[in-house]
């Protein structure tokens, strides 16, 4: 027996309907301006520039880098900081 419709306090409601409308209007969004990204202007790479991403580093580059870098800092959630690397790429 599948049960379509109830009484509550003399109203008869269907119950599909009633469902429906409480999912719909629960989870309904908010209109609100969304992010539009048409009007962000993206700066792109020329062609000569998108080659030297691709191009290996050369240790001169690494022991430039390095050596302006602040000792005391860490490029990440590893913990180690600039000195560790200076420490390995500083010849003994």
């Amino acid at each position: 027996m599948l049960l379509s419709r109830i009484e509550v306090a003399g109203m008869v409601s269907e119950i599909r309907r009633e469902v429906i409308s409480f999912f719909s209007n629960h989870f309904k969004e908010p209109l609100v301006d969304q992010p539009n990204l048409d009007v962000v202007v993206f700066h792109t790479f020329s062609s000569e520039d998108s080659v030297t991403l691709t191009t290996p580093f050369i240790l001169i580059e690494i022991n430039q880098t390095v050596a302006h870098c602040e000792g005391n800092k860490s490029f990440g959630p590893d913990g180690f900081n600039i000195l560790i690397f200076y420490m390995i790429l500083t010849p003994s």
